[in-house]
Order: structure tokens, then sequence, then C-alpha cells
């Protein structure tokens, strides 16, 4: 799976239970919390998505299995809204 970046028009703000991203764009925004928030936080660092999945399996106290699910899940909805785009695009 490709890595990850936050798009262009992107900015996000952390708050203490968890980050707010808005769109430029569109205007449209999202709040996700933790242990979204963390998976955000990590892509933002160009983390590999083996490198989260661990450290979500031990942050949220899940299964090996349900952190990776979790991940996948996460990134394809952060992705397929515009939040993200793969490295190497100007999205």
């Amino acid at each position: 799976m490709h890595n990850l970046r936050p798009a262009a028009h992107i900015h996000w703000a952390v708050e203490i239970d968890g980050v707010v991203i808005l769109n430029e764009e569109d205007g449209s925004s999202v709040k996700l919390a933790y242990p979204q928030a963390a998976i955000w936080d990590f892509i933002t660092r160009g983390e590999s998505m083996e490198q989260i999945t661990g450290k979500i399996a031990v942050i949220a106290a899940m299964a090996p299995a349900a952190a990776e699910r979790l991940v996948t899940r996460t990134r394809a909805e952060l992705l397929q809204r515009g939040f993200l785009s793969p490295e190497g695009t100007h999205g």
C-alpha cells in the first residue's frame, strides 16, 4: 500500500479529545477521536502502514488484526474524502 500524506489544501488542529481536519477547498471537516486521531498523527509523520498498525494495536489495546482493519478503514475514508493524497501527487 502506498504512503499517504495530507492533501495540499488540508489544515488540522490537535484538540484535547482528538484532531479536527479542515478541507480548505470545499469547506468540509472531520473531527477524529482517538484512536483514529493517532492514526492521522502517524500518517502526517510519514509512518508506514505496518508501523501505524503496530502502534495502534498497543495504544488501543487491540488485537493486531483488529488494529489493521481500523487503520485500513480510517486511511481509506480519509483518502476518499480528500483529506489524504498519495505521496508524490499534488492533491
